[in-house]
């Protein structure tokens, strides 16, 4: 081979890959100057017989020209390839076999504007298995009638290219939408027979009904035995491809419907049968079963394939999207709630395309972006619109869908949690702000979003409806619920925003009624001066005059003047305080079984949390002591219990549950915060709330003021920790963790 020679294949096989590598139609001239529209599409899975093609869904929904769209299929040289239509409906779509292509990983699809479906025919020439195509809520003979005549169908019909189900290889396992109750069901598939001759076909039925044809006739089925398989019919099979068709149809109290297809072909070996049946059964000697299952590679399957760009003729955007079930929230006695991720597509779209999606579950909002997620009631049928435009040009597609998955979701997962806060917080952004998005939510809705709702350093969802919506919330939520979104809101901007926190409180403390609410939102407001804004004098002013009051709100004002005290290194003057509070208190002598000191044990569900977590959990190795124990026991178990659950709390990631845990533990047993770690596991909440200033106040009081403690260690290297995340200079660290060391050799 010459040199001149060579180079020019080189350049060849170069400019082939580069070519390769590109988008496969990038460039390329539009091959059927009628269409508007086409698909390009990748090969994923090939087809275990050339004639069975491959099978694809193309979606409508207002993307695809009618009223009979017709597509007409290329390889990568630009040749046609045979395309044929099963099922069609402008709102869900098209349902395409084409050829294989001799080589190549890609083909494009054009649709063209029709007036009669090109509806495939055995005589076409493809062979497509193995289908199954549903129609829920028909249970009937007609209904699966209806599907095999092939085109237009209903926009609930839906259809997947499977031949059955686990551990059954030609089955109609009834319908997968999720949609409950009643469904005619109808497969198309070929089969290819190796062992030609007399078969004995019979179909095997749990629940439901189910026709089987070969070739376009009808078998008659009749008993020959009691055994399984023993009701079918005898055909005379030769080799090759041969048609399968099942009609099938179950009914409501059919729960779980199969209705699968069994034969024994002329060859059969017993042992696939069962083996041959002992001498105490019936038909002993003959095989335990008539038939067997079809084998994996007597199934002819059709090859899969993906959507890859779609791109308009006129040059525009083109509205595409696909959605998939991400969580389910769902608990006894309430409707389920599904999560779903929306993602448009955006292959062949002009750059600067913009996607807005409507909803027919939310009428009036509308959200922005190519992906987002967003929250469906069950148990029914959805719209989901998606609208695209670069300026000039525009497309729309609605689609429909029944939400449903056979996933489980758990509220223990904090991102299962979070992730439904952010659909919530995606749901109120779409709406006006005159208009209320949850004028339709249920009870459902409402647990789960309490039950997601929680204490977190950036819980974007309760600010937004602070900032923008709280007058709606306000007026809207029950007492209670609204108490308790206002006090979240005040822990977390408390130390993200210091000085709204404090006006916010002032603000609430003005507009309510009851004495005991309006003294809890000025403490609250008291807290923010003692550890955010290091205003101890201007909280002593605000709390000093709410200590002589009577009741709990009195008490809780003597247990903050305690915390200044403590904060203002007057340790006796704290003590003095904290001990009043506990000796008045009738739960001081009952133990940790006090009243308001109830067990609580974290639900391991698979669903979520429940409601019940409003108290600190006491451990099982602590239930009420025996009569007759020591005081200064009684209170080492108490401190044990409350800690353990504090500390569980904090570890899972309940941080709100944890806050409520230790105001309990505070509130019945205040000397609590000097005599045990209570200080330490405030600190470590604080920490993971991103609130270090406080967290290093309150450990920096307690580790000047008390010496003999077993958790003075842990406190102090929880001080260096703050330390380096406010940035301190390595030479004030190292010169504290020197004052640690010769601290803890005098321990």
């Amino acid at each position: 081979m010459t040199g001149k020679l060579w180079k020019s294949l080189v350049r060849w096989w170069w400019a082939a890959w580069a070519c390769a590598a590109l988008p496969v139609w990038a460039g390329e001239p539009w091959l059927v100057k009628e269409a508007p529209i086409r698909f390009t599409v990748s090969l994923e899975r090939s087809p275990t017989h050339p004639s069975a093609g491959y099978f694809l869904h193309l979606p409508d929904g207002g993307m695809l020209p009618g009223p009979a769209p017709n597509p007409q299929v290329f390889d990568q040289s630009g040749n046609a390839l045979k395309s044929c239509v099963l099922w069609q409906n402008p709102e869900s779509g098209l349902a395409v076999v084409f050829e294989a292509p001799q080589n190549g990983n890609r083909v494009a699809i054009y649709v063209t504007q029709g007036m009669k479906l090109n509806v495939w025919t055995p005589e076409s020439g493809l062979t497509p298995s193995a289908i199954i195509c549903t129609y829920p809520g028909h249970p009937s003979k007609a209904g699966a009638d209806a599907l095999a005549r092939l085109g237009p169908v209903a926009a609930s019909v839906h259809y997947r290219n499977e031949s059955g189900s686990q551990g059954a290889t030609v089955t109609l396992p009834g319908d997968r939408s999720g949609r409950p109750g009643l469904a005619a069901m109808y497969m198309l598939a070929y089969v290819a027979t190796k062992d030609p001759g007399n078969t004995w076909i019979a179909p095997i039925t749990f629940g439901g009904a189910l026709q089987v044809s070969v070739d376009g006739r009808p078998i008659s089925p009749r008993r020959i035995s009691d055994k399984q398989g023993g009701v079918g019919a005898h055909v005379d099979l030769s080799a090759g491809l041969h048609r399968l068709e099942l009609l099938g149809f179950y009914a409501a109290r059919d729960s779980r419907p199969e209705m699968l297809l069994t034969w024994r072909t002329p060859k059969t070996p017993v042992n696939e049968l069962g083996g041959l049946r002992p001498s105490d059964l019936r038909y002993a000697g003959t095989p335990m079963w008539e038939t067997r299952q079809l084998h994996n590679d007597e199934v002819v399957r059709s090859g899969a394939c993906a959507i890859q760009s779609i791109q308009a003729r006129e040059g525009g955007p083109v509205a595409n999207f696909t959605l998939a079930p991400k969580h389910i929230y769902w608990f006894d006695n309430e409707s389920p709630l599904l999560l779903y991720t929306l993602h448009a597509g955006t292959a062949g779209n002009p750059a600067g395309t913009q996607y807005t999606w409507s909803f027919s579950s939310d009428p009036g909002a509308l959200a922005t972006g190519t992906n987002i997620a967003w929250l469906f009631a069950g148990e029914r049928d959805q719209r989901v619109t998606l609208k695209v435009t670069d300026g000039t040009k525009a497309s729309q597609c609605t689609l429909p869908f029944y939400p449903f998955t056979t996933s489980r979701s758990s509220l223990n997962e904090p991102a299962v949690r979070a992730d439904f806060r952010n659909a919530c917080l995606a749901l109120f952004r779409a709406y006006p702000l005159n208009k209320d998005p949850t004028a339709a939510w249920d009870a459902s809705w409402w647990n789960n979003f309490f039950r997601t709702m929680e204490l977190t350093p950036d819980n974007e969802l309760l600010v937004y409806m602070v900032d923008q919506r709280w007058d709606l919330f306000g007026k809207k939520l029950p007492l209670d619920k609204k108490e308790l979104l206002e006090d979240m809101f005040l822990a977390s901007t408390s130390f993200t925003d210091p000085p709204r926190a404090l006006k916010w409180a002032l603000q609430l403390e003005q507009k309510v009624q009851l004495r005991s609410r309006a003294i809890a939102l000025r403490l609250k407001g008291a807290e923010v001066l003692m550890y955010e804004l290091k205003n101890l004098p201007e909280a002593r002013k605000w709390i000093k005059p709410l200590a002589a009051e009577t009741g709990e709100g009195g008490a809780w004002a003597k247990i903050r003047m305690g915390d200044i005290e403590f904060l203002s290194r007057n340790l006796n003057e704290a003590t003095q305080l904290y001990g009043d509070v506990q000796n008045l208190s009738k739960h001081s002598k009952l133990g940790p079984q006090g009243e308001g000191f109830k067990p609580l044990h974290l639900k391991g569900s698979s669903m979520a949390r429940t409601e019940e977590q409003a108290a600190p959990p006491v451990s099982a190795n602590h239930a009420v002591p025996p009569p007759g124990i020591a005081p200064w026991k009684l209170g080492a178990i108490r401190d044990v219990a409350a800690s353990e659950s504090v500390e569980t709390l904090i570890e899972q990631g309940f941080y709100w549950e944890a806050y409520q845990a230790l105001r309990a533990w505070e509130r019945e047993f205040p000397l609590s915060k000097i005599s045990s770690d209570y200080l330490l596991l405030e600190g470590k909440l604080c920490l993971q709330l991103g609130d270090v200033s406080r967290c290093r106040t309150l450990l920096e009081a307690y580790c000047e003021q008390v010496d003999a403690s077993n958790y003075l260690g842990e406190a102090l290297q929880m001080i260096v920790r703050c330390m380096r995340a406010m940035n301190e200079p390595n030479e004030a660290v190292a010169k504290f963790q020197e004052t640690i060391r010769k601290r803890m050799a005098l321990q």
